[in-house]
This record gives structure tokens, C-alpha cells and sequence, in this order.
């Protein structure tokens, strides 16, 4: 990929995330036509997160991160302390 846009939500409960998350399903194909790729990561195991990638019907992938590796990575608030 040329760049990589990494989302990090709350998980399948949260409402806002999942109108955050659908809004951006129109314009993957533009980023992905722009050498791009786009992941969203949750701190839900790998089940609730194919769960939510079927239920919320999203064209991107979503990644586990249950020990929150990614968020401790890139100093993401409260999942960091």
C-alpha cells in the first residue's frame, strides 16, 4: 500500500462507531483507487469482530486487537494505561 488509514473504535456495542464506521463505506474503493487500504481495530476478540464486520456490513477489514498491542503502539488514550 501506498499509505494506510487505521481507525480505532470501541467495539460492537458503541452506536457512534458504528455510524462512523458505515459512513466511510462509500469512499474505500477511492481510497483503495489511490493506493490505499483502510483497518479499523477493536479491543473485542476475534469473533465479536466478525460479528460486527457482518452485522454493520462494512467493505474494509476489521482487526482484534484484544490485548490492545496496536493501541499501547500508537498511544491510544485510556487502552494505553
Amino acid at each position: 500500500y501506498r499509505f494506510t488509514i487505521v481507525i480505532f473504535y470501541r467495539g460492537q456495542w458503541c452506536g457512534g462507531c458504528q455510524i462512523y464506521l458505515q459512513q466511510i463505506v462509500p469512499i474505500v474503493q477511492e481510497i483503495r483507487n489511490a493506493g490505499g487500504e483502510i483497518f479499523a481495530v477493536c479491543a473485542q476478540d476475534k469473533k465479536e469482530v466478525l460479528d460486527t464486520h457482518a452485522e454493520w456490513d462494512l467493505n474494509y477489514e476489521l482487526v482484534p486487537d484484544p490485548k490492545n498491542l496496536l493501541a499501547k503502539k500508537y498511544k491510544m488514550g485510556v487502552m494505553n494505561q
